[in-house]
């Protein structure tokens, strides 16, 4: 498991006035043969405890929130990540709202457990 901030990442000026920030740079346990991108729009601001048994996978978090990962508990800001590897139980959720957040899940297998 990798917690990424985005106020960490040093971001570099383009000359077409951008600003980019490299996040992430990742290797994969295992060769992907592919991958799933989710938006999720969580209802009652939580999800429960669970963990994929053979992919890893990255959650963004665009507006926040806070996430537990193997017992832990890590409060997230706008555009932060989390990197989990197969087996890190996960669950999160947002007082203030629904939590929404991107999942991309390499490989896109259906391996979710819950816990």
């Amino acid at each position: 498991m990798k917690i990424v901030r985005k106020r960490e990442a040093l971001g570099e000026k383009r000359s077409d006035g951008r600003t980019v920030r490299k996040l992430l740079e990742h290797s994969f346990q295992k060769p992907v043969d592919s991958i799933a991108v989710y938006l999720c729009d969580v209802p009652g601001s939580q999800f429960g405890k669970h963990y994929h048994a053979k992919s890893e996978e990255f959650i963004i978090f665009p507006v926040g929130g806070k996430i537990t990962v193997n017992g832990k508990d890590y409060n997230m800001e706008p555009w932060d990540l989390v990197v989990l590897m197969p087996g890190d139980v996960h669950s999160y959720e947002r007082k203030d709202r629904d939590v929404i957040h991107l999942a991309v899940r390499c490989p896109d297998i259906d391996d979710k457990k819950i816990e």
